[in-house]
């Protein structure tokens, strides 16, 4: 099982029973904002978690949606995810329950994340997409030294509604950079 360890947190593959976790963080009112009844269902969640253990077993891997965990106590925090699209680039995301927000824990895990694609990947452009009223997203992109270089007008349909969309990006050269502007 791939795992990654930092000083407060534990990003291992998704396990089965994660998936209630799983589904609880996507319950929250803040998290639904940007999601159709269908993407939050327990359907849904099932489904994406049982993707994420299927990916966690090609080869060659090119997926990791890891669930980030705390260190100590082994508790679900949230997830965070680095797809590699081609070769030197890769894309990602995360999600963390609310009671996490503002912690520093997104940042950690990204860190880790993008330190493991850098040294292990080859990994050196970084980008990520997210919907421009997800502030909080883009915030954390910019620490990790991202730069907007896309706005897309009503670029995706999420929860019947076109969204506005950001992309941002980072060109990489070493793992350390990973570290920098944070």
């Amino acid at each position: 099982m791939f795992e990654l360890i930092t000083t407060r947190l534990t990003l291992r593959d998704f396990r089965p029973e994660d998936l209630s976790s799983y589904f609880c963080m996507t319950q929250d009112e803040k998290y639904r904002r940007f999601y159709s009844a269908e993407d939050v269902s327990m359907e849904k969640a099932a489904f994406l978690v049982h993707l994420f253990q299927e990916q966690a077993t090609a080869i060659p891997r090119t997926h990791f949606q890891l669930a980030v965990c705390d260190r100590n106590t082994g508790e679900f925090i949230g997830t965070a995810g680095l797809r590699l699209e081609s070769e030197g680039k890769a894309s990602v995301g995360c999600g963390f329950r609310r009671q996490f927000h503002h912690s520093g824990l997104a940042e950690e895990a990204m860190i880790s994340l993008l330190s493991f694609g850098v040294k292990y990947l080859g990994i050196n452009l970084l980008y990520a997409e997210t919907l421009a009223a997800n502030k909080a997203a883009i915030r954390l992109c910019k620490k990790m030294g991202m730069v907007e270089i896309e706005y897309r007008v009503g670029g995706v349909l999420f929860a019947d509604r076109k969204w506005d969309t950001v992309v941002l990006s980072k060109w990489i050269e070493t793992a350390n950079e990973c570290k920098e502007g944070v």
